[in-house]
């Protein structure tokens, strides 16, 4: 099967912590916008919905990162530009990766 194959569905993303996985500790705002840009990409790869995107992209987060993003009434709505924009805020200097 040829390489070009859009791979399809969150159950084939990568494994947190895995060489593809995007990681966000939390403690450089300056990396979240390329935590978010790698994230997409593998979201667009793996064609995930607005609702898998809001459910994985916490994955790819420290403990503590995790159980934050979660607590977001954004998260709970699946709208994956609402939470994207309520995690952004919540990191000063992220929206400019300074």
């Amino acid at each position: 099967m040829p390489d070009t194959v859009p791979k399809a569905g969150a159950g084939s993303m990568p494994v947190p912590g895995s060489k593809r996985a995007p990681y966000f500790n939390g403690k450089d705002p300056s990396e979240l916008l390329d935590f978010f840009e790698t994230f997409e990409d593998l979201a667009k790869e793996y064609s995930l919905s607005d609702a898998e995107k809001c459910k994985h992209v916490v994955k790819y987060g420290s403990k503590q990162v995790r159980r934050f993003w979660a607590s977001l009434e954004a998260y709970k709505k699946e709208d994956w530009a609402k939470f994207k924009e309520a995690i952004m805020e919540e990191y000063p200097g992220a929206k400019k990766g300074e």
